[in-house]
């Protein structure tokens, strides 16, 4: 019962923005925000449709990410009851570790290279023929 009343605890104690926690949390809505950043130039400048294609949502998802991570930052260090549950962070882990697992699947399952016919000269001994 002790684990339900310190993840449900609507006003946990107030750490301060000098934490050791909070300033790495901070780092990582960083983090999230140049990746986001970053990405999308790079997206941008790609020639390849397909990860274009895939990867698009990549941006987005970490930019609002680091935003709900830095709206419950904020609440804790601020004392907002309710807002500062340890459970959203945790509902917060969960969907973000669901994103990266779904999007590596899909990115597995749909991202592929066309053969070039250089290569597929060599491999034409062993693939299937026509039948007559």
């Amino acid at each position: 019962m002790n684990i339900l009343s310190y993840i449900f605890y609507p006003n946990p104690v107030a750490p301060s923005y000098t934490n050791v926690k909070v300033l790495i949390a901070l780092g990582l809505v960083v983090a999230l925000i140049v990746f986001a950043v970053l990405f999308r130039k790079k997206l941008r400048k790609s020639q390849d449709t397909q990860l274009k294609k895939l990867a698009s949502s990549w941006p987005t998802a970490a930019w609002w990410f680091a935003i709900t991570a830095l709206v419950m930052i904020v609440a804790r260090v601020e004392s907002i009851s309710y807002v500062s549950m340890r459970l959203w962070w945790g509902v917060w882990a969960i969907f973000a570790i669901l994103f990266i697992v779904l999007q590596y699947k899909v990115f597995a399952a749909r991202y592929y290279t066309v053969v070039e016919k250089r290569a597929r000269k060599k491999l034409s001994p062993y693939l299937p023929r026509k039948r007559k």
